[in-house]
């Protein structure tokens, strides 16, 4: 079972914090954090996720960013990762499962799927090998 939040705190008194004393994009400086990363310690399978809600995409400075560190991560070799699944974005069409469709790299899926994908399922990861093997990244969309 996974551990529930410890806290309430999401991290946007930081975020705003580092906008307001940090370079800001003008100066090249762009900040963006990543949703998720699941990592399988036992079959040492990682993946990222960036969460949008009513269908939106990744700005410009995520897709950026977050394919960088996708690059990074197909070229990184070590014993602590035996299978990098990519970095996949899950939109939904409002705000959750009970108010719309759901989609991961454009692709609809049901909430029974999307557990079995992110949760490195045998049967369900197997026919999404091709899914994980290419990057997608999609913004500016909306």
């Amino acid at each position: 079972m996974t551990r529930l939040r410890q806290t309430n705190y999401t991290g946007f008194d930081f975020s705003d914090w580092l906008r307001s004393n940090c370079r800001d994009s003008s100066d090249g400086l762009t900040m963006t954090d990543c949703d998720m990363s699941i990592y399988d310690y036992k079959r040492k399978y990682l993946m990222f996720i960036e969460v949008k809600r009513r269908m939106k995409f990744l700005t410009y400075p995520q897709e950026q960013m977050f394919s960088m560190i996708d690059d990074a991560m197909r070229q990184y070799k070590t014993n602590r990762i035996k299978k990098y699944c990519g970095f996949h974005i899950v939109q939904f069409e409002n705000t959750w499962f009970s108010d719309g469709r759901v989609f991961v790299d454009g692709a609809e899926v049901s909430e029974y799927d999307l557990a079995r994908i992110l949760s490195f399922d045998d049967d369900d990861f197997n026919s999404f090998v091709d899914w994980f093997e290419e990057p997608c990244f999609m913004y500016g969309r909306n």
